[in-house]
Parts: C-alpha cells; sequence; structure tokens
C-alpha cells in the first residue's frame, strides 16, 4: 500500500516537473526571440539556464524512479527465484524419496522372482521325486505280486472280507512260491475246514504243524496239532453217525 502511494505521488511530482519543464523550455524560446529584437543576453540565458536545471532534475528524479523500479522488480525477481528453487529443492528431494522407494520395490520384486524361481525348480524337483517313488513303488509293487508274502497277505484280506474261495487262490499261490510256508498252510487249512473240506483242511493243518515244529515255532505247532485233531475227530464222529444209521433202520425192521 506504501509502495502504490509513492509511484501516485512519485508520478504527480514527474508531471510537475514536466509541465514546469515544457514551460521553461517555451520560455527560452520566447526569451530568445525577446532578446534578438530588444537585443538584451540575459532575457534569453536566465529562462535557458532555468530550463536546463529543471532538465537535469527531472532526469535525475527519473532516473531514481527507474533505479527504484528495477530495485523492486530485481528484488521479486530474486524473490521468485529463490522460491523456484526451493520448490526445485523439494522436488529434487522428493525424486530422490520416490528413487530410494522404486530401489528397494524393484529389489523386492527381484528378490521375489528369484524366490518364485527358486520354488518352480523345487516344485519340478518334488515333482520329479514323486514320479521317482511311484516308478519305485510300482516297481514295489510288482516285486511284491511275484513273492509268496504278497498272496498270503492278499489271502488273509480275502478271509477277513469272507471271500473265502479268493484266500484259497491266494494261499494257494503263495505256497506254489514257497512250499515251506507253514502260516499259509495253516490259514488255508482253516479256510478248508469253512468250506467243508474236512480232509484237506487236516492235510494242511498237520504240513503246518510240521513246518513250525521244524522252525522252533512250538505254540504255533502245538495249535495247529491241536486244530488238525479236532477236525479230524469231528470227521470221524461224522463218519460214525452216517454208518450207525443204517443199522439202526435195518435192526428195526426186524421187528415190523
Amino acid at each position: 500500500m506504501e509502495k502504490q502511494q509513492e509511484k501516485k505521488v512519485t508520478g504527480r511530482i514527474t508531471h510537475w516537473l514536466d509541465i514546469v519543464e515544457t514551460v521553461t523550455v517555451v520560455g527560452s524560446v520566447g526569451g530568445a526571440i525577446a532578446s534578438v529584437v530588444m537585443q538584451q543576453a540575459a532575457l534569453a540565458s536566465l529562462p535557458l539556464s532555468l530550463s536546463l536545471a529543471l532538465n537535469l532534475a527531472n532526469r535525475r528524479r527519473q532516473l531514481t524512479a527507474i533505479e527504484t523500479s528495477q530495485q523492486e522488480r530485481m528484488g521479486q525477481v530474486s524473490e521468485q527465484v529463490q522460491i523456484h528453487h526451493s520448490a526445485i529443492a523439494r522436488l529434487l528431494q522428493q525424486n530422490k524419496a520416490y528413487s530410494v522407494r522404486f530401489d528397494q520395490f524393484f529389489k523386492q520384486l527381484e528378490a521375489s522372482q528369484q524366490l518364485t524361481s527358486d520354488l518352480s525348480d523345487k516344485i519340478l524337483l518334488l515333482q520329479q521325486s514323486n514320479q521317482d517313488l511311484g516308478n519305485q513303488l510300482e516297481h514295489l509293487r510288482n516285486a511284491n505280486s511275484q513273492s509268496d508274502l504278497y498272496y498270503f497277505e492278499e489271502g488273509c484280506a480275502y478271509q477277513r472280507k469272507g471271500n473265502l474261495q479268493a484266500a484259497l487262490d491266494n494261499y494257494t499261490q503263495a505256497l506254489n512260491l514257497n512250499p515251506s510256508y507253514g502260516d499259509a498252510y495253516f490259514n488255508r487249512g482253516i479256510v478248508r475246514s469253512q468250506v467243508g473240506d474236512r480232509q484237506g483242511a487236516v492235510a494242511d493243518l498237520r504240513a503246518a504243524a510240521n513246518f513250525y515244529f521244524e522252525q522252533g515255532n512250538l505254540a504255533s505247532y502245538q495249535q495247529a496239532k491241536d486244530m488238525s485233531r479236532q477236525i479230524h475227530e469231528s470227521m470221524e464222529a461224522a463218519t460214525s453217525a452216517h454208518t450207525e444209521e443204517p443199522e439202526r433202520i435195518a435192526v428195526g425192521s426186524l421187528f415190523d
């Protein structure tokens, strides 16, 4: 507000000096004419001197006003430059911070990509290992399918399920591979007794008892021996009952 008032006052002073300077120039011209007409040099020198003094004063004021205006503009420009410098400094600082963040992000991205690559490699290795393990299991399964233990366990499974014929077939296959397999003889003897083949059951149980005795397994030997004797005795009892029945019928007919 003070600068605007100072500019208004300076404008009025400058305007007044311009008017006075114009008047003195006109006066000096008139004085020159008058000095020629009246032949008096003083009439021309006074207005001319006054005009020159006012001219110098006016020029000095104009130069001072111009310098003041330039200084004000330079101050404004300097202030604007300082503001811009501060803004640029802030932008550079922000850019630096963003650069650090971007660097951290790209490092994390590279680490994630490396981790993903490592995980992919591990997954491939696991898949390969699983495939190899599957092949090994298949090989073992095929190998076990040709072993007496495999058929024995299959026979036990079928026996638990009640599929006695499948159990007999698997026990027989196990004995074909291992003729001295006492457990297979024992289990096949039990199954044979369940399907009514008591004679075959007695033969298998006696064979199992012999192999158990040779192996030193006395508990299993005694169990097989007892079961064989029980089945044999039941066979004899059934045979005796079957032969005694016709005799009773024949004796009874004598009293008819």
